[in-house]
């Protein structure tokens, strides 16, 4: 799977490097650990292993959905110049790895699926909404 490394924002244009697999995340992340002063790591590696203590138990919707809360937070420069959900929508699968279609589902249903999916999420859940508050202007 795909994970995000690192995203800038560079002449009004995201810029990602990915990295494979969530080894390759933790390595580059305990990297930076590693660089860290000795009594800021002490709390770190304390806070690590308690979490290992945790029972983890994310629901694959409930991945997609952190995933994209994370994107959208990190990206909210760029996300408030959308016009649209939709336009959003393009944005954020062009960026992220979308879900695969499943064998034996029409691709145009599955895709109206997963808009429907995120539309939710951002009007429902996050409140989102694109478009700029009053009527719109009329055009002569």
């Amino acid at each position: 799977m795909c994970w995000i490394k690192e995203i800038e924002i560079k002449d009004g244009d995201l810029k990602i490097e990915h990295g494979y697999g969530i080894e390759e995340m933790f390595a580059d992340r305990l990297k930076s650990v590693l660089e860290l002063p000795t009594t800021v790591q002490q709390v770190f590696w304390r806070s690590f292993s308690k979490g290992f203590g945790q029972k983890l138990s994310l629901r694959p919707q409930d991945a997609k959905a952190f995933r994209t809360y994370l994107f959208l937070t990190i990206t909210w420069p760029q996300v408030q110049k959308c016009s649209s959900i939709r336009e959003l929508y393009g944005r954020l699968f062009r960026t992220i790895a979308a879900e695969p279609c499943p064998d034996g589902v029409d691709p145009v249903d599955f895709e109206e699926r997963q808009f429907k999916w995120f539309e939710k999420l951002c009007h429902r859940n996050l409140g989102l909404s694109l478009r700029p508050k009053g009527r719109p202007k009329r055009e002569k």
